[in-house]
C-alpha cells in the first residue's frame, strides 16, 4: 500500500511542478500544501518504523512550512516558516543520532565544525538578512547538522538508503539556498520551479530513507 502512496506523490508532485512552470499561483500554492501530507502518509502505511512519531513530526513541521511560507515575503511568515522547519530538522536529527556512535573525538570535531560554519555563515550573510541574520543562522546551522550527521551515517554504513538521506539534505540546502537568493539577494524567474524540484525530491529521498534504514 505504501507504494500507493509514493505513486500518488510523484503524480501530484509533477502537477504542482507544472503550476509552478506556468506560475499560476493560486493552483501553486494549493497543490503545494497537500504534497508532505502523502509523504505523511507513506511514512504511516510502512507500519515497521520503530521511530514513526518523529518521522511524522519532521514532516507536520515541514508541512507548517510550507503553509507559512506560501507568504514568504511577510517577515513574521518567514520566520514562522523558518521556525517550523527548524523543528522539523530537529526531529531529522534525532532520527540520525540514534543509528550514529559517537565517541569523543568525534564530538569534539563535531563542536568545532559548527562553531566555524557559525561564524563563516555571520560573516556571510549579515549583510544581506541584516535583522533576521540570527534566526537565519540556527536555521542554518540545523540543517547542517542533518547533513553532517547523514554523512557520517553514510560513511559508517554505506547503503542506498543511507546514500539517499545524504544527497537528500545536500538538495535540501540547495533547495533553500534558492529561497534565500531569491529573497535576499536577486529575485528570478519561475524560482519556485526550481526550488520545489530540489525540495521535493529531498523530502522524498529523505523520507525514503528513514523509513528503510
Amino acid at each position: 500500500m505504501e507504494s500507493i502512496w509514493l505513486g500518488v506523490f510523484a503524480l501530484f508532485s509533477v502537477i504542482h511542478l507544472i503550476f509552478c512552470y506556468i506560475e499560476h499561483e493560486f493552483y501553486r500554492k494549493f497543490t503545494k500544501v497537500i504534497l508532505v501530507p502523502i509523504l505523511m502518509l507513506y511514512v504511516i502505511e510502512s507500519g515497521s518504523f520503530e521511530l514513526e512519531y518523529a518521522l511524522i513530526m519532521a514532516l507536520l513541521g515541514s508541512f507548517l512550512g510550507d503553509i507559512f511560507l506560501l507568504n514568504q515575503d511577510n517577515k513574521v511568515n518567514f520566520l514562522a516558516g523558518l521556525s517550523s522547519f527548524l523543528v522539523a530538522h530537529v526531529f531529522y536529527i534525532m532520527l540520525l543520532e540514534s543509528r550514529l556512535d559517537f565517541n569523543d573525538n568525534i564530538l569534539i570535531v563535531l563542536v568545532f565544525g559548527l562553531l566555524v560554519m557559525a561564524v563563516l555563515a555571520y560573516m556571510t550573510i549579515r549583510r544581506v538578512v541584516k535583522s533576521m541574520t540570527i534566526p537565519v543562522i540556527l536555521y542554518s546551522l540545523t540543517l547542517f547538522v542533518v547533513t553532517l550527521f547523514s554523512g557520517v551515517l553514510l560513511i559508517n554504513s554505506p547503503s542506498w538508503y543511507n546514500a539517499s538521506i545524504f544527497i537528500g539534505s545536500l538538495l535540501f540546502m540547495f533547495s533553500d539556498s534558492l529561497v534565500a537568493y531569491s529573497l535576499f539577494i536577486k529575485d528570478f524567474k519561475r524560482k519556485h520551479l526550481y526550488i520545489m524540484v530540489t525540495y521535493l525530491l529531498a523530502q522524498l529521498l529523505i523520507v525514503i530513507g528513514l523509513v528503510n534504514f
